[in-house]
């Protein structure tokens, strides 16, 4: 069912090309005049200052869709452990779509107009498919049982943008035909098609071989800030020094051979975040009842949509929480509202998960019993549940409490050297991929995690 496209203000500024001069990045206004279209937006943004987009882009922050990311928080329940920490995938989503686009500027790539608003557009809608309280809502899943990504569901919601908000003949006037959104849902995945010579263009959003791809880099310098942790990382000169680099006739995304002790430090601050913020024990312990509220609700709280029948009479539908990702349109309707909507409610059946909320607003949290390192494996989820199973069974009827776990981890990747996937290059041969080994990479998290 199309609807009308809303006319509403975005909150931000257009513009036209007298106003270039005055207003935001060159690199920008020049990305925009050599994929063709004149800069449609300016954005003013705490962390990357200004940011000036294709008026392409402005056609998609315009609708439903995209909207309902500001009512989702980038951190989940963060901000409850750390105040600041209200920052939403809304903001992450615009600034993605602009180190997209410097991206695609510094690398070189010798690529058509219609592929880099390709590419802008995989960075703008990434994050459309996010749950409610983000990564928790795919926690939430588990625990029922059910197998979720938000990835896919980016690409289902990107579909789902374009058809309802009639965006088809926009996209057309600059060039995009329906096997371009299905090239950005491609991209959005990360799912490299056999025998693609241009591999570099899924390592740009979603970089599924070494994990250095923009996405990282906006949410790292976006979390840090919003988190009040101490910022030293310049990936500006990362993106400074990105190229272009071919093997066997495929092209790769590279890095100036300088800058590895740069990108190693981007592995290391990532698990500094997930130390020190991310699953900071508190915010585990508010995670795991905001979890276990869902779930009490969850067979009794539905949402509900219209859509159309056979007949083409309207007709209300509804799901229950843990089922709303199957219908698009009820998935829409599901934001971090669904706190108050919960804690609000009056209803018998929600009285357990009232509860729970009513506790964490109250700071009664769940308490830490003990922490043990454990070795990852196999045996992991069995070791799990053979210990709660345990803990019930010696002190549960005695205190009249339950036992919940959860496993932490932290690493700087695979294998040990994050690098090893990495492929650089040096000044004198910019386009022939190297290898580069960092020596001793376990001793830059031993410093950090000293403390631990």
């Amino acid at each position: 069912m199309k609807r009308a496209r809303p006319q509403v203000s975005s909150g931000m500024d257009t513009f036209t090309d007298d106003d270039s001069d005055d207003i935001g990045s060159d690199t920008e206004s020049s990305c925009c005049i050599e994929m063709g279209v004149p800069p449609g937006v300016v954005i003013a943004d705490s962390v990357h200052n200004t940011i000036r987009l294709p008026q392409i882009c402005l056609d998609v922050i315009d609708t439903p869709e995209f909207q309902r990311l500001r009512t989702v928080k980038q951190c989940g329940v963060c901000n409850l452990v750390y105040p600041s920490a209200t920052h939403s995938r809304f903001e992450h989503s615009i600034g993605v779509c602009h180190w997209a686009q410097v991206f695609l500027r510094n690398c070189g790539a010798s690529i058509s107009n219609d592929k880099k608003l390709c590419v802008l557009l995989a960075g703008l809608c990434h994050d459309l498919g996010h749950g409610p309280f983000s990564h928790l809502w795919e926690r939430f899943l588990m625990a029922r049982g059910i197998k979720w990504k938000h990835e896919p569901n980016s690409a289902i919601i990107f579909k789902h943008l374009v058809e309802t908000n009639g965006l088809g003949p926009v996209f057309k006037k600059y060039g995009l035909e329906e096997e371009h959104v299905d090239f950005i849902c491609r991209l959005i995945e990360g799912e490299v098609p056999e025998h693609e010579d241009n591999f570099f263009l899924y390592e740009i959003i979603a970089n599924k071989d070494n994990g250095l791809d923009v996405d990282k880099f906006e949410y790292i310098m976006r979390d840090a800030k919003q988190f009040g942790q101490a910022f030293t990382l310049d990936i500006n000169r990362i993106i400074d020094h990105v190229g272009i680099v071919e093997k066997d006739g495929v092209k790769y995304i590279g890095f100036r051979d300088k800058i590895k002790d740069a990108l190693l430090d981007v592995f290391v601050y990532r698990a500094k975040l997930h130390r020190d913020c991310y699953q900071h024990r508190t915010c585990k312990a508010v995670e795991l009842m905001l979890i276990d509220a869902l779930i009490a609700a969850d067979e009794y709280f539905q949402i509900a949509w219209e859509e159309p029948d056979s007949t083409g009479m309207v007709v209300v539908r509804s799901c229950k929480l843990s089922e709303c990702h199957k219908h698009p349109e009820a998935f829409l309707k599901a934001t971090d509202c669904l706190f108050q909507d919960l804690l609000n409610s009056t209803s018998p059946e929600l009285r357990k998960s009232r509860m729970i909320l009513e506790a964490m607003g109250k700071r009664d949290l769940y308490t830490l019993l003990f922490m043990e390192d454990l070795e990852q494996g196999p045996e992991q989820n069995k070791m799990e549940s053979d210990m709660v199973a345990r803990l019930t069974e010696s002190f549960g009827s005695q205190y009249n409490c339950e036992f919940r776990s959860c496993f932490v981890k932290f690493s700087i990747g695979e294998g040990g050297d994050p690098l090893s996937k990495v492929k650089f290059f040096n000044k004198r041969q910019p386009s022939v991929p190297i290898n580069i080994k960092s020596k001793n990479p376990s001793s830059k998290m031993t410093t950090i995690f000293r403390s631990c």
